[in-house]
């Protein structure tokens, strides 16, 4: 299991050297839920522990949310990722890491697992309900059945 400020870190820091400027705070809980996701298309497991909470405009990890401008603050600080760990943030960045947050925004809200965290809220609520693992997981068996079965030759 990766440390969640590793993959913070090294998504901020792909971010600024690839696309040239600094992550947003929506962009990167957004790519964070999307690489949770990837790990369980990829491994059938979490990439890391934290849990999402089911906010308004999508997945939000609460640490990240209270620690941002430390994160902001200390990419250039070492990054201990095993080789598995960078694969996946590799492959989740290369399909959503070019996407604005509002896009990867409106992504997420499709995404069964915040769905039903958000049941029961309206759309202006910000909700705390924490997005289920296990929904997460439905929502990668969904993925890679499409993935599998409508491949690009």
């Amino acid at each position: 299991m990766e440390h969640l400020w590793s993959v913070a870190r090294y998504i901020a820091r792909w971010h600024r050297c690839v696309l040239g400027t600094q992550i947003t705070e929506m962009k990167l809980h957004k790519l964070l839920y999307f690489t949770q996701r990837e790990a369980y298309i990829l491994t059938y497991s979490p990439l890391f522990n934290e849990d999402f909470q089911a906010w308004q405009y999508g997945p939000v990890l609460p640490s990240i949310r209270s620690n941002y401008t430390v994160l902001r603050e200390d990419t250039e600080l070492p990054i201990r990722l095993s080789e598995r760990g960078k694969f996946i943030i590799d492959s989740a960045l290369r399909e959503y890491g070019h996407k604005d947050a509002w896009s990867l925004s409106r992504l997420s809200h499709g995404e069964y697992a915040w769905i039903n965290a958000r049941k029961g809220l309206s759309y202006k609520e910000r909700g705390v309900t924490v997005i289920l693992k296990e929904d997460i997981a439905e929502d990668a068996n969904r993925v890679r059945f499409r993935r599998l079965h409508f491949k690009q030759p």
